[in-house]
């Protein structure tokens, strides 16, 4: 999960941040893009969280390969 930054929360900014990651073979994230961008503070604070996720690899006949995965991280003020 990805932290509310003070700016995002000053202005009331609420939704969802959209990354497209390619899940290496040791299943790090090393390659990503936003592609449903929100505001740039929370844009930051999720890609910074995706590069600390670790995932299983997918595999192929049980060979390990690069998969490409969609990640949502939502943002949400409650009261």
């Amino acid at each position: 999960m990805a932290p509310y930054t003070g700016e995002a929360m000053g202005k009331g900014v609420e939704g969802c941040v959209v990354m497209e990651a390619v899940v290496e073979l040791d299943g790090k994230v090393r390659r990503y893009r936003v592609t449903r961008s929100l505001e740039q503070s929370l844009d930051m604070a999720s890609t910074e969280a995706l590069q600390k996720w670790e995932f299983t690899p997918g595999t192929f006949q049980g060979t390990p390969i690069p998969v490409v995965v969609f990640v949502e991280m939502t943002f949400s003020l409650r009261n």
